[in-house]
Parts: C-alpha cells; sequence; structure tokens
C-alpha cells in the first residue's frame, strides 16, 4: 500500500500536475526573453561594427561570447562526471531496493512454509510477518515525502498497541532508522522460534542467510 502510494506520487511528478515542465516554465520564459533582449541590443552593435563603428559595449559582448564558449566546454566536462556519478548512485539505490522488495518476499514466504511446528506456531508465524511487514513499510516510509506515520502503521496493524505502547514508543524515539528497529525485533523473534522448535536449525539458517542480505 506505502509502496503504491509512493509510485503513483512519482507518476504524478513526471506526468500529471506538478511535473518538470510546471517547476521550470518560468526559468525559461525568463531565459527567453532576456536573449530577445540581448539580441536587439547586440543587432545595432553588430551592424556598426560592420562599418567600422566599435565601442566598450561591443567589446564586451565579444568577450562575453568567448567566455562563454570556454565555459560551456568546462560545464560540460564537469556535468559529464557528474551525471554519470548521479545515475550510477541512483541505479545502485534501484538495485537494492528492488533486493530488498525481493528478499522480504522470499523470507515471508519461506516462513510461512516452515514455521509450523511447536507450540504458538500460528501466532508466532504471525508477529514474525508483522515485523517483515513493519521493517518493510517503515523503509518505504523513510523514501516518501510524508515521512513517518505512526499512526497510519497502526492503522494497518503493523505496529501492536494491544497489549502495550512499547512498540511505538520504540520506533518514535528510536536514533538509528526505524526499520533497523523493525528488522531487529524481527531476527529476536526467529532466534526464539529456532531456540523453542519452532522451526528446525537447518532451515533456520537457510532464512538467516537470505535475511542478512536484506540488512
Amino acid at each position: 500500500m506505502l509502496t503504491n502510494k509512493i509510485n503513483m506520487k512519482n507518476e504524478n511528478l513526471q506526468l500529471g500536475v506538478g511535473g518538470l515542465v510546471l517547476v521550470v516554465w518560468r526559468l525559461t520564459v525568463f531565459s527567453m526573453m532576456v536573449t530577445v533582449a540581448m539580441c536587439y541590443v547586440y543587432n545595432p552593435l553588430r551592424k556598426a561594427a560592420k562599418r567600422g563603428e566599435v565601442n566598450f559595449l561591443y567589446f564586451l559582448f565579444i568577450d562575453a561570447e568567448r567566455f562563454f564558449g570556454i565555459a560551456t566546454t568546462f560545464v560540460t566536462f564537469i556535468l559529464g562526471f557528474f551525471n554519470a556519478t548521479v545515475f550510477s548512485r541512483w541505479w545502485q539505490l534501484r538495485v537494492l531496493c528492488g533486493t530488498v522488495n525481493g528478499r522480504s518476499v522470499d523470507t515471508a514466504c519461506m516462513i510461512s512454509a516452515y514455521v509450523v511446528n511447536g507450540r504458538d506456531a500460528l501466532q508466532k508465524r504471525k508477529e514474525l510477518l508483522r515485523y517483515l511487514a513493519l521493517g518493510h513499510a517503515l523503509h518505504a516510509m523513510s523514501a516518501s515525502d510524508s515521512g513517518l506515520d505512526l499512526e497510519q502503521l497502526v492503522k494497518l496493524g503493523l505496529i501492536d498497541t494491544t497489549k502495550n505502547k512499547s512498540e511505538y514508543e520504540a520506533l518514535n524515539i528510536a536514533n538509528s532508522p526505524n526499520f533497523n528497529v523493525a528488522y531487529a525485533w524481527f531476527l529476536q523473534k526467529f532466534a526464539q522460534c529456532i531456540e523453542e522448535g519452532n522451526i528446525s536449525n537447518k532451515v533456520g539458517n537457510t532464512i538467516m542467510q537470505r535475511y542478512k542480505i536484506i540488512l
């Protein structure tokens, strides 16, 4: 749900209201007006220079033309490296977010299939899946403009406030990224399931190896 809201917001930014054109149109119109004004000023100076009549303003335009010619080459060279670096970092983040999403789904499927033994297996399985979904939701919130909204997570049932508000308070005052707290709760609960025999050590270690990629 949270991921869908973020995707819809990004699509609106690119295609609809609040798109790139609506953001830069004022600067574009201003640049066009300045360019037209400079052309009207420079054209009489250019015609006068052909007749041998030159002045300080004409040389100012000539020097500005040479300066911008050099600056354009320099800026193009710098922006080439800048764009490559920015795109590389953006693509790496995109890959990592996809990895977190995919591994979270894989881990949830394995928990649903293998945490079936022992006492209170159903309840523990639900707790593990809730912590996993909570970590994923907090990760999505950290990338959204709205930021952290614990009340929404309570309404979605991802934060348990029926017994006490320790989870709510811990996430509210956490110094580290909130999703790390949720993933730590998941690891603690999962280790408890292994100790109590809700899942075999072999399968538990396999799931832990997959989970390390998320972290």
